[in-house]
Formats: C-alpha cells, structure tokens, sequence
C-alpha cells in the first residue's frame, strides 16, 4: 500500500526513504525468486507452470522437517 501510494502519504506522514520499484520487487515472492537467479544468490528453486509459479518442494533436513515436507 504505501509502495503504491507513497505520494499521497508523503503529504502527511514521515516516511522511509525506499525506492518504491525496489520495495515493490521485494514484496513479490516470485519476482525475488527471479532477482536471486538472475544475479545468481542462493535462493528455493521454482518453475514456471502454465503462467503461475510454483516453489519447488525442499529436500530434507531440519528446515524441511519442520515445515511437514
């Protein structure tokens, strides 16, 4: 909401000082998941199916475990 509507806000409350493409890019599962790949930092795999995104499921280990996968 505010990365959208930062002008506005601007107007009457104190805010952060973010690049709102940035902030929004953050806030996008997926499109971090593309960032982390294109400037090759670790991140969950994931593939594309049919124009929708899915994670791939984590291998074992604690992580794993806990989450039930």
């Amino acid at each position: 909401m505010v990365a959208r509507h930062r002008e506005e806000l601007d107007e009457r409350f104190v805010l952060d000082h973010v690049d709102p493409v940035a902030q929004l890019a953050m806030l996008n599962k997926r499109g971090t998941y593309e960032i982390a790949t294109r400037v090759e930092v670790s991140a969950p795999g994931y593939w594309l199916v049919r124009g929708m995104w899915l994670p791939t499921r984590a291998s074992s280990g604690p992580t794993a475990d806990a989450c039930g996968l």
